[in-house]
């Protein structure tokens, strides 16, 4: 019987006041297997940690699997948040962990993309 191992990968990201919505895509770099994911995001300054609302499409998921190669536009609701929320991505895996990059999409400061491996 294998081990499942919990992965959790997380960054922050600043928010822009002037944007209700920030967009995230997220890319499966591995080209063999598909990547099953728990979302979660919330204000980094909220004592509660309540998540915030994010959307694939139009449907409130915070749940998704991504295919081999596969990659996915997610949209989060921070018009109620001043500075920057927490980004995590949680995997239960029967293998290694998995790592999470991010870099910042030239089109505006609310666009970011993150990689997993």
């Amino acid at each position: 019987m294998s081990k499942t191992n919990r992965s959790v990968s997380s960054c922050k990201i600043p928010t822009n006041k002037s944007e209700a919505n920030l967009f995230v895509k997220i890319k499966n770099k591995n080209e063999q297997n598909s990547r099953q994911f728990k979302i979660n995001v919330y204000d980094q300054d909220s004592p509660t940690k309540e998540l915030l609302p994010v959307y694939v499409g139009d449907k409130l998921s915070h749940i998704d699997i991504l295919g081999p190669g596969a990659e996915r536009d997610y949209r989060i609701d921070v018009s109620g948040v001043e500075n920057k929320v927490v980004f995590q991505i949680i995997q239960e895996t029967s293998g290694s962990g998995a790592s999470m990059g991010s870099s910042k999409n030239s089109k505006g400061p609310a666009k970011i993309e993150l990689r997993i491996k």
